[in-house]
């Protein structure tokens, strides 16, 4: 496998410079402040036909000179059809995002973060939470936590050595409550962002999270997320009768009350698509996966070239929101690279051809999925 193609299997910023994707230089500089205000209201005019999601990212990000940061959950080179010949450079990423059922989140008039829509719809809230614990400490920690730097990685640098190499407060102790996983990343150049927002960057697409030391404000970990209880929000705009209606076939459960601002209690994500609702006047109605034979249907590829068996169970796993178990004699098996392309398969399918070289089994439940013998 070539080092080109591992970099096209990870998340990364997108970049593009000179029409190669080589990172972003000195002469071509983010746009930041009133110039990114204005960049992402700018229109654009965009046609993509059977091209590779980040590549289509690549293009928007260099026109309008806006970080883009491409989860790593998200398949990049997932082919896309996608025209738009109006719209803002905004309006036009969301209903990029939308077609993909992805969500875009736009982070600190900084950078655009796009991943899973679900994920994405908790970021907004678990960084608005903690913006707010952070926003309760004492004047110099605080500092510390605000402070910008850019964040340069090496080409092929793994996340453990990017969080080491992260720089930081020497008093500002961070602990690993979970250990950070094995991938590599493209060598990035990302704009000056505050040191929450790189651990973000680092860390969220592996599903870890910043976690604050309320007894020693000089204490962090990063510990493993889980998924957002309930709670209720206030949202400045009321909504009309046909949005009402909207919501309340989509999400019967969720408890709305309108007044002269709208009072919604539900998980983050119908807050999500609310906010998104309000924003733009429609609201997305749920997404609805193919599904054979009672199972969710996938494209899965490795690309043109191999891949780890180990680095293909991750992807399954975190796409379904399980854990990932084996016996760890089974580590150097699991390092076998193969080479898979699949139209239209469920995970069971998609699961036997990426054992069946290697003589393994599984056991797939809502909670684990365990690879046997």
């Amino acid at each position: 496998m070539s080092l080109k193609q591992a970099i096209s299997t990870l998340a990364s910023f997108c970049i593009l410079a000179n029409s190669t994707a080589t990172g972003w230089t000195q002469t071509n500089k983010w746009a930041s402040g009133r110039d990114f205000s204005n960049a992402r209201q700018q229109s654009v005019v965009v046609s993509w036909n059977h091209a590779p999601l980040r590549a289509a990212l690549d293009n928007l990000s260099h026109r309008q000179r806006i970080p883009i940061f491409l989860d790593r959950r998200v398949d990049p080179s997932q082919p896309i059809d996608f025209d738009s010949n109006h719209g803002t450079f905004e309006q036009t990423l969301l209903q990029l995002a939308d077609s993909l059922d992805l969500g875009v989140e736009r982070v600190a008039e900084s950078y655009y973060y796009v991943g899973p829509r679900q994920a994405v719809a908790e970021l907004r809230y678990r960084r608005k939470e903690l913006m707010e614990e952070i926003d309760r400490l004492p004047r110099e920690h605080k500092r510390d936590w605000l402070a910008k730097q850019t964040l340069r990685l090496d080409y092929l640098e793994e996340p453990a050595d990017a969080y080491a190499n992260l720089e930081r407060p020497r008093h500002l102790n961070i602990s690993f409550g979970e250990k950070i996983p094995y991938d590599l990343w493209p060598e990035i150049d990302l704009p000056a962002l505050t040191l929450i927002d790189r651990m973000i960057v680092l860390s969220y697409g592996f599903g870890l999270w910043i976690k604050l030391n309320n007894n020693d404000t000089t204490q962090a970990a990063l510990v493993k997320t889980k998924p957002l209880a309930e709670f209720e929000q206030d949202h400045a705009k009321r909504i009309n009768e046909e949005q009402l209606q909207i919501l309340r076939e989509q999400y019967p459960s969720v408890a709305i009350a309108q007044g002269e601002k709208t009072r919604v209690t539900a998980p983050a994500f119908v807050h999500y698509e609310i906010e998104r609702m309000l924003d733009n006047g429609t609201v997305k109605r749920s997404y609805r996966p193919e599904r054979k034979d009672g199972q969710v249907v996938v494209d899965f590829s490795t690309g043109d070239q191999d891949a780890a068996i180990g680095s293909i169970l991750t992807k399954i796993a975190e796409a379904n929101r399980v854990e990932l178990k084996f016996e760890p004699e089974m580590r150097q098996i699991l390092e076998t690279r193969i080479k898979l392309k699949l139209r239209r398969v469920t995970y069971d399918e998609l699961l036997k051809e990426t054992l069946a070289p290697v003589g393994l089994n599984f056991e797939f439940t809502d909670s684990e999925l365990r690879i046997t013998r």
